[in-house]
């Protein structure tokens, strides 16, 4: 017996003007228009900012709960040449983070 979905995906019908128009304005596969109206990205700027960010695009890291104090940290295992762990989750984004780190 197959587990049940953790998420449930809402796949929207065929390619429809919209996402030709989007595709069309940003130099996009319908196919990549779509998915990213799935993702509520309906306006051309919106898409752009969201292909291409900037860094002033992200958030402020220290907003996190106790920011401060793991900066701390990690600058005195620097100072100590202490080893540091770099702790990641199995998701392409967390993997993706990890081996950066």
């Amino acid at each position: 017996m197959r587990p049940e979905p953790l998420t449930q995906w809402k796949i929207l019908g065929q390619i429809d003007s919209e996402s030709r128009t989007l595709a069309e304005s940003l130099n996009l596969s319908p196919v990549t228009a779509r998915l990213l109206r799935n993702r509520g990205l309906t306006e051309v700027e919106a898409v752009r900012k969201f292909m291409t960010p900037s860094l002033g695009d992200f958030h402020d890291p220290h907003l996190m709960k106790d920011m401060d104090r793991a900066v701390e940290r990690l600058e005195r295992a620097v100072r100590k040449n202490e080893k540091i762990l770099i702790h990641g989750d199995y998701d392409v984004d967390g993997i993706c983070a990890t081996a950066m780190m």
